[in-house]
């Protein structure tokens, strides 16, 4: 490495000084240990060459240098890795580090390594703080990702938060407005199991609430990212321009890239994305081997409308609903939910109460409308044209919901401005 350096300080650089300005030689170096230690065994002539190639731009040296090896690093190794080239090379030399990590021979650092090289100034973010939320009584982490990128520093900016799950004979799915869906291509368009059109995006999804990787047996790991939607699988999405998209690609592994920032897109989006932004993510391993067995549906709408909790300070008589006189309505499937409860616009002055199977599943549903003392019911479609009368007993219904349908069932109150007012000071 030595005799390296010697050739391109002694001979290359000097080859090239009359050369235009974007053909002469330059040279980083892997690490600035390597450097300094060499200093010994040349001459005072030599570290003056090397501070002059410094200082003009055309010798550098990185913040620090990573491999597969410093995955082992403890903490303390991890925090001090950039401080021998940030504090003790840069004070002899007087010319700062490239802010650059070199990292080669297949490096697998963790997450802990963006830390230290963002205190010390790598071209990556400005700044970086995560916290790790872990819960007493509950299967799930959850990560919060504060993060402050800088100005533009490449022609293409994709940037992500990697996810590597470890699962054999993964199966991915991730849910969509209408349902969910499994990833990935087959050139066979005849393929029952095909879900994804052949010749559609592989390199990045757009998901709903969840993503779920099971190994269809026993055993899987629920996703949610909830402010980043964009998702890439497998292999992170390098961008249309340098060649990334695959109309044939197929995940090999259940890796999920999130992307927090990307400037591939190109219309209607700035050419680079600088300023704060925070990136909540949640996991949750279930025992399973399917998405359905792991709840991830439950769990998507959990870590996305999370509870809003307050102080109450005192007793507040009167204000609270007793629970077996006051429910608004009451649904027995876990597995169906009540999406939408609004006033009519269409076909009365009733209120459209909308049901969501959201499990995959044919599901017999009884749901309890006592509160809203409705004389009849009426299905309806999804712009409120009348179906089929729905029967009523007392204050119940009964009715069959087809798998991840919707299904509005609008009752007629007896009293119509009654129940608006009450919606209205009760929910």
């Amino acid at each position: 490495m030595p005799g390296f350096w010697d050739q391109a300080l002694l001979t290359d650089m000097p080859d090239s000084d009359a050369w235009p300005d974007d053909s002469k030689v330059r040279l980083e170096v892997e690490g600035a240990y390597q450097l300094d230690t060499s200093l010994p065994v040349r001459s005072a002539d030599w570290f003056e060459n090397l501070r002059t190639r410094l200082a003009q731009g055309r010798f550098a040296y990185g913040a620090a240098f990573g491999n597969n090896a410093h995955s082992n690093w403890g903490a303390e190794e991890l925090a001090r890795s950039t401080y021998y080239a940030e504090r003790f090379f840069k004070d002899k030399t007087g010319v700062e580090s490239t802010k650059n990590v070199i990292m080669r021979d297949e490096p697998s650092l963790s997450w802990g390594v963006i830390d230290a090289l963002v205190e010390a100034g790598a071209k990556t973010l400005d700044s970086l703080r995560r916290q790790v939320v872990l819960y007493d009584s509950l299967p799930r982490i959850d990560i919060v990702n504060d993060a402050v990128k800088g100005p533009q520093i490449a022609n293409v900016e994709i940037g992500y938060f990697a996810f590597p799950l470890k699962l054999d004979n993964f199966m991915l799915r991730h849910e969509m407005p209408t349902g969910d869906m499994r990833p990935g291509v087959n050139p066979d368009i005849n393929d029952p199991a095909a879900e994804q059109y052949f010749t559609s995006s592989t390199a990045f999804y757009t998901v709903n609430r969840w993503v779920d990787a099971s190994n269809q047996r026993d055993r899987g790991i629920t996703f949610a990212s909830l402010q980043a939607p964009l998702l890439s699988y497998g292999k992170p999405d390098i961008g249309s321009s340098k060649g990334g998209w695959n109309v044939n690609y197929v995940p090999e592994k259940p890796w999920i890239y999130s992307i927090a920032f990307n400037n591939e897109w190109q219309t209607n989006f700035q050419k680079t994305q600088p300023g704060r932004a925070t990136f909540r993510y949640s996991l949750q391993g279930h025992a399973g081997g399917s998405w359905q067995a792991g709840n991830a549906q439950t769990f998507g709408a959990e870590t996305s409308s999370p509870f809003r909790t307050s102080v109450i300070s005192a007793a507040q008589p009167g204000q609270g609903i007793n629970a077996a006189k006051g429910q608004f309505i009451g649904v027995n499937q876990p597995n169906v939910v009540l999406t939408t409860a609004k006033l009519a616009e269409a076909n009365g002055e009733g209120i459209i109460l909308r049901f969501n199977e959201i499990k995959g599943q044919v599901t017999d549903v009884k749901a309890e409308l006592s509160w809203l003392a409705p004389a009849a019911v009426m299905e309806t479609d999804l712009v409120e044209n009348n179906k089929e009368p729905v029967a009523l007993d007392g204050t119940r219904i009964a009715f069959t919901i087809p798998p991840l349908r919707l299904q509005d069932l609008p009752p007629d109150p007896r009293h119509s401005l009654t129940a608006r007012h009450r919606s209205d000071r009760r929910l």
